[in-house]
This record gives structure tokens, sequence and C-alpha cells, in this order.
């Protein structure tokens, strides 16, 4: 696309700037544009943002989905960054109207999310040995994400002023920059009381710190993913697949199935749309099997079930 470097600088700004984005959802918008440009430049060669139209931008989905391989999830959002792109452009004087806009987005897969047991986290929290040196970090940040279902991201952006021990909660900044308040249990603020009191001689504002070079910096997501890689492969969890974000889909569905509104649920994940949060819905086949149990009708008393 001719003049797209000056086009995605300008946008990327005004993502940072007015949006007030995350430098990680920019980071995602400016890789999804660079894909659609190489399919451009290899597909068409040099063309104005003016001649980019409809037939144009379902080849690229084609594209996408048979060369790239891209899955219905990742080629929904690619189709998300075009539509906010050329609504930028638009805004901006650049284009009369965003050919992405009849665009339509492929269906994404609905996946039952995978989540551990009771048991399982009770497990997965007790590898963590007392002997490591991080031990009592280490705890803390399993414990939280495992007790409020907060992201990792949310996790490591966290600020000792954003902990209130008194009143019990923390105040989490969520995607586009959404604040949420998510209340504290009793074990996870002793929990984190601790934590904040061995670091007390630290004036770093990040609540969760790491050492590099010998400073004290803000914990990345990296190593709470490192961290999270460890204790799960000690925990000896099998045929989930473990990650950090399980343990969000962990908090979503046992809260869910102890009878937590659903749209409560909505507010402490911090969804946008509770059509997100519905996926916590699902029922495991134990509950289905309890729930069937309960049917006051027996067989074996009725001849309503005789062949």
């Amino acid at each position: 696309m001719r003049d797209f470097i000056r086009f995605l600088d300008e946008f990327t700004t005004y993502l940072r700037v007015e949006r007030r984005f995350s430098a990680r959802t920019i980071e995602e918008y400016t890789l999804d544009l660079r894909i659609f440009n190489q399919f451009l430049v290899e597909q068409v060669g040099s063309i104005s943002a003016k001649d980019i139209n409809l037939p144009l931008l379902r080849r690229y989905l084609l594209f996408l989905e048979d060369k790239r391989a891209n899955g219905p999830a990742l080629r929904s959002r690619r189709v998300s960054s075009l539509r906010t792109f050329f609504n930028y452009l638009v805004s901006e004087g650049y284009l009369d109207n965003n050919p992405a806009l009849r665009l339509g987005k492929p269906k994404k897969e609905k996946k039952i999310p995978v989540y551990l047991t009771v048991e399982e986290c009770e497990r997965f929290i007790s590898v963590i040995s007392t002997s490591c040196t991080h031990s009592l970090r280490n705890t803390t940040i399993i414990k939280l994400l495992v007790s409020t279902g907060m992201r990792v991201s949310e996790a490591a952006g966290l600020n000792l002023k954003d902990i209130d021990l008194t009143r019990q909660e923390v105040k989490v900044m969520g995607k586009g920059s959404k604040e949420r308040i998510i209340p504290l249990t009793d074990s996870i603020t002793s929990q984190l009381s601790r934590y904040i009191d061995s670091r007390a001689d630290i004036k770093e504002e990040a609540l969760f710190l790491t050492l590099v070079s010998g400073r004290y910096k803000r914990i990345s997501v990296a190593t709470i993913q490192d961290i999270f890689r460890k204790y799960s492969k000690a925990a000896e969890i099998k045929d989930k697949h473990l990650t950090p974000h399980k343990l969000r889909h962990t908090f979503a569905t046992l809260l869910y199935q102890s009878d937590v509104d659903i749209v409560e649920l909505q507010q402490l994940l911090g969804h946008s749309s509770i059509g997100t949060t519905q996926i916590y819905t699902h029922t495991s086949a134990d509950r289905l099997k309890l729930a069937v149990e309960k049917m006051p009708v027996k067989e074996e008393q009725s001849n309503y079930f005789a062949d």
C-alpha cells in the first residue's frame, strides 16, 4: 500500500496517545497490518488505500487461511485490526469510507475452557519450594492469579498502591485501560501482606519485582510464564497443557459452579461483553451425571420407563 509506513506510524501514535492502548495491543495491531501490507505487495503490487475494496479483502482472508494457516480466532482479530485502521484513515480524511465494514468475521470455534480442580490447585501451589529464593513472591503471584482471575499482564502491571489491605481489594488496569476493583479473600490478603512486608526496604512502585543486573525491576509477563511452567511440571498435572491463563479459567469456572451470577463474573473478569463470559457456563460430565441423578422418578420404581 502506498504511504503504508506513514499511515502505520500515524495510526500507532493515535492508538497510544488517544486510545491509550497498551504496548502489547499496539504490537498486535502493527503485526496484523504489516502482514496485510505484505499480502498487498506480493499479490497486488503498488496500490492506493482508496483502491482497496471488499473483494480484495476477501482474497486476503483466504490468504490468511490457506497460506498462513491462521485459525478462525486469529483471522477474526486481523479483520478487527483492519476495521480499526480503516476507520482511522476515514476519520483523518484519507478515505471516504471503510472497505472492511462489510467484511465478515470468521466464526470462532467454541471450546470448553480447561481448568484445574480444587485438589489440583492445592497441589500446584504446594510444589513451590520454600527454599527457592523467590518462593514467597512466586507463591503470592500464583495464589493471586487463582483467587482473583486476573490476567498475567494485569498481575505484572500491579503497583503497591493498587493493593488496599484494609479494604481487602485490588485495583486492576485491564484491557483498554479499564479499571476494575476485585475483592480479596482473607487468605490472599494475608499472603500479600507477608510479601509486601518482605520487600519493605525496596523503593520500587511495582508490586512484583525481579532482580536484573543488581537492580530491582518490575517482573515481566515472560518471567511469570517461566515460573508457571516450572511449577506446573513439578505438580505433574497431566493432560491439561497448563498455561497461566488456565488459572483465570479455573477462577471463573469454580465460581460459576458455586452459583456466582454471570453478570458478577463478567465484572470480576473485566470482560467488556457478557458473551465472552458465557464460555464459563459449560458443565462438566460429572456435574451432568449428578444433575440427572436428581431425577425424582426412578426407572425401577415406575412403568413409565418400561419398553
